[in-house]
C-alpha cells in the first residue's frame, strides 16, 4: 500500500502575547487526514487551540515539506528477515524516501524466537504489547521485558527475542538510527532460524 502523502507547515516563532496557532495540512482529496487551506493558495482556516480559543492562520505553499501517513495494518509484511516474526517496515528509504531513519511494527506469534543477530547501526523498540525474553550478547544473557518498556541496542551487540507467551501475539515497534531501511543495517545473523517444536499429541 502506498503510504498517504500530505503537506506539513512549521509554524513562525511568536510573542508571547499572540494567540497559540495551529497549523494545517492537506491531505490530498479524498483522505481522511486532509483539513483546513488547499495547498495551492494562501487561504485562511479557523482551528481550535488547545485553551479553546479560535485561531485564523495562512497556508503558504512555498512554506511546506511533505510528510507522509502509513498504514501498518494495510501494507505488505515481511516474513523472511526474522522468521517467525512479522514485519511492517512503515518508514524507511522504500516506503516513504526517508534517509536518515527506519521504523516498524513487528508481531511475534506465541513461542515465536527469532535467530540471534547484530546490527552495525543503534537499535530500539518499544514493547507495546505481551511479555518477551530477550537474549543478549556473546553469552545470550538473558532479560525479561514487558509492556511499556524501552530496549536500546547499541551497533554490533548480538541480540534477539522470544514471546513468553503461548497463546498471544506480541507486538513491539522498533527503529534503525541513522539508517534508512534494513539493507544499510548492515544485520549479521549468529544462528540459524528458530524453528517452533511439534507439539505431542495426547
Amino acid at each position: 500500500m502506498k503510504p498517504i502523502r500530505g503537506l506539513s507547515i512549521n509554524a513562525p516563532p511568536r510573542s508571547r502575547y499572540e494567540p497559540e496557532r495551529l497549523r494545517v495540512f492537506s491531505g490530498g482529496p479524498g483522505t481522511p487526514y486532509g483539513v483546513g487551506a488547499d495547498a495551492g493558495e494562501d487561504k485562511p482556516s479557523h482551528l481550535y487551540n488547545t485553551s479553546g480559543a479560535r485561531t485564523r492562520t495562512i497556508v503558504r505553499r512555498s512554506a511546506v515539506s511533505q510528510f507522509a501517513i502509513v498504514d501498518s495494518e494495510k501494507m505488505n509484511k515481511d516474513v523472511t528477515y526474522e522468521p517467525p516474526l512479522v514485519i511492517a517496515f512503515g518508514v524507511d528509504k522504500h516506503s516513504v524516501g526517508s534517509k536518515s531513519i527506519t521504523m516498524g511494527r513487528t508481531k511475534i506469534p506465541p513461542k515465536g524466537r527469532n535467530q540471534a543477530h547484530r546490527h552495525s547501526c543503534e537499535a530500539s523498540f518499544f514493547i507495546r504489547r505481551g511479555t518477551l525474553k530477550l537474549f543478549m550478547g556473546e553469552e545470550r544473557k538473558e532479560y525479561i521485558v514487558t509492556e511499556n518498556q524501552f530496549v536500546f541496542i547499541p551497533p554490533g551487540v548480538i541480540h534477539g527475542l522470544q514471546n513468553l507467551s503461548e497463546t498471544e501475539t506480541a507486538e513491539l515497534v522498533f527503529t534503525y538510527g541513522n539508517c534508512p531501511s534494513k539493507d544499510d543495517a548492515g544485520t549479521v545473523f549468529v544462528e540459524k532460524s528458530w524453528v517452533a517444536e511439534p507439539r505431542s499429541r495426547t
